[in-house]
């Protein structure tokens, strides 16, 4: 539609400049059977060319801001594409990271509640290591902050069976690989809150 309209302009200013050319070559013709020159029809003449170049100055104008005006639009178009694209991702990254922190919470609730479950069905070593892989978990999810309550509260349910466990039976069940992954978490929490458990688990 916009294509359509901007020839259908620049067909009429270009017929309407043919036509004022066209009279201007007429009026400029001499009007008496001498061949004298005829100065108002030379003046009139240059008036016309005058014109009609200036007719023509503005249809290349119009065009030329045309063009300017559809480059604009494509490149708003391309910076707006751009902007719309960038807050997509950060809002997916954002809600991706928010269902990771909720899986990883309510994990953390169910893991605990099995803890306290086999803590007083008297399976200590089972209880034990259920609390430290909240502690892990917590700890190694880098999207997972501000839980020092629920570390201590591992670490006092960590302790409380700690006293009671059968060392053979958590060697047995309790892999290298996997003492030391605890390890590694226990290592980070500050001011050495879980130093006796650490030291329990590099004596078994």
């Amino acid at each position: 539609m916009k294509n359509w309209i901007k020839s259908y302009w620049s067909n009429c200013l270009s017929i309407a400049a043919i036509i004022c050319s066209v009279v201007a070559i007429c009026v400029s013709l001499p009007s008496a059977p001498e061949l004298g020159i005829d100065y108002i029809g030379v003046i009139v003449g240059i008036l016309s060319l005058l014109v009609t170049m200036l007719i023509g100055w503005q249809i290349w104008n119009v065009i030329a801001i045309d063009k300017k005006i559809d480059g604009k639009v494509e490149q708003t178009s391309d910076s707006l594409t751009k902007s719309i694209d960038a807050t997509k991702k950060e809002m997916i990254d954002y809600i991706q990271k928010a269902n990771e922190k909720s899986q990883a919470e309510i994990m953390a609730s169910l893991l605990f509640l099995q803890g306290d479950t086999l803590l007083l069905k008297s399976q200590y070593e089972s209880a034990l290591l259920r609390y430290l892989d909240i502690i892990s978990d917590i700890i190694e999810k880098p999207y997972i902050e501000n839980y020092s309550d629920a570390i201590d509260a591992c670490i006092s349910k960590a302790r409380e069976a700690k006293k009671l466990v059968n060392h053979n039976e958590l060697k047995r069940i309790l892999k290298v690989e996997k003492r030391d992954s605890y390890l590694k978490a226990l290592l980070k929490i500050e001011g050495h809150k879980a130093i006796d458990i650490i030291i329990f688990l590099r004596g078994l």
